[in-house]
């Protein structure tokens, strides 16, 4: 098994903005939503032959 680190920020935006909006009960103010997506830009990713499965974001 590999897992490397994600670093492209605006892939990162868009696996988070995909997992987000999935989740409408949890993050449904569109505004909280965005801040999320845009500091997880910043954040560790990390991914399995190509396939997101880590992703840290503390608030």
């Amino acid at each position: 098994m590999i897992i490397k680190e994600m670093f492209d920020r605006q892939e990162k935006k868009e696996i988070s903005s995909s997992i987000l909006e999935a989740l409408p009960h949890w993050f449904g103010i569109q505004a909280s939503r965005q801040e999320y997506i845009n500091e997880a830009a910043i954040c560790p990713f990390s991914q399995q032959w190509m396939n997101p499965i880590h992703w840290v974001l503390f608030q």
